[in-house]
């Protein structure tokens, strides 16, 4: 079985209202508005979304993702050229709340909590309410800035942060996260 991750820093991600309640209208008002979230045409892109659900009479809070065609079509030739067959693409970030929950045993009940993934070149900060994304902002510092230029790069990342929960709140996606839980390449970044 063969699973591809989209590459995060490629990601576009837009949080819309949508007036609307109904999946199949609001799939063809999404359709209709992504080109205006990204520089590219609309047919250089890939457009998938996450209901965030209700937010007042007749509206619906919608997750837009938007990603580059081009950078998916790389990922499948090359498994073509390997002769493997794609089963499914995934939203990292949906991968991470779905193992962060699991992890943690929390319930939707519980209100929101944050994670911060980061790996090598990127970090991710994502906002999980249950088990669903309400919020996802790319950070394009990773562990390799704050171990090779640290002093450079750890007030921007401070800064960086603090403008995902801003953003965040914001938006009006919800309370702030009581709690961040901090996961991926950190094992030489514990301080």
């Amino acid at each position: 079985r063969v699973f591809l991750t989209v590459p995060l820093p490629q990601v576009i991600t837009r949080s819309i209202e949508i007036p609307s309640q109904d999946p199949n209208e609001i799939r063809e008002i999404v359709n209709l508005q992504a080109s205006r979230h990204t520089p590219y045409a609309r047919a250089e892109i890939i457009v998938d979304m996450i209901n965030l659900g209700l937010v007042r009479e007749r509206y619906s809070k919608i997750l837009l993702v938007i990603v580059p065609k081009e950078t998916v079509n790389k990922q499948i030739q090359l498994l073509d050229m390997a002769g493997l067959r794609l089963e499914k693409v995934i939203f990292p970030p949906e991968a991470v709340a779905i193992v962060a929950n699991k992890m943690m045993g929390h319930d939707a009940d519980e209100g929101a909590y944050g994670v911060l993934h980061m790996d090598y070149a990127f970090t991710s900060f994502i906002v999980v309410e249950g088990a669903k994304i309400v919020f996802v902002r790319g950070i394009h510092i990773g562990a390799n800035h704050l171990v090779e230029e640290r002093a450079g790069y750890i007030d921007r990342f401070q800064e960086e942060l603090e403008k995902s929960l801003e953003t965040y709140t914001a938006d009006e996606a919800g309370a702030p996260p009581k709690m961040v839980l901090l996961t991926g390449v950190l094992q030489e970044i514990m301080d």
